[in-house]
């Protein structure tokens, strides 16, 4: 199983985020997606809401998410939104 998941959030005003997760949930349609290391290749809407992660050493952050798209592949998961804004 991979070490981690490469993280990059990007927004209409540029990259916001780019780290390593060992844990992400995202907003969507049907409800919240987990993605774990290992991951299959996923494409899916992310609905605005509110998008979790945890980071590589544990500690859980969070993100306020407009709409947009999410895609994994190869361990890296790239979230594209209109808007995001770190809470905390």
């Amino acid at each position: 199983m991979a070490e981690g998941i490469r993280l990059k959030l990007l927004t209409a005003s540029g990259a916001l985020l780019d780290e390593t997760a060992s844990y992400v949930r995202i907003p969507t349609d049907g409800g919240s997606v987990g993605i774990l290391p290992g991951h299959a290749p996923m494409l899916c809407a992310v609905r605005a809401g509110r998008l979790k992660y945890r980071g590589a050493e544990g500690e859980e952050r969070f993100l306020t998410v407009s709409d947009g798209v999410a895609g994994i592949e190869r361990g890296e998961l790239t979230v594209l939104v209109r808007e995001a804004k770190i809470e905390g």
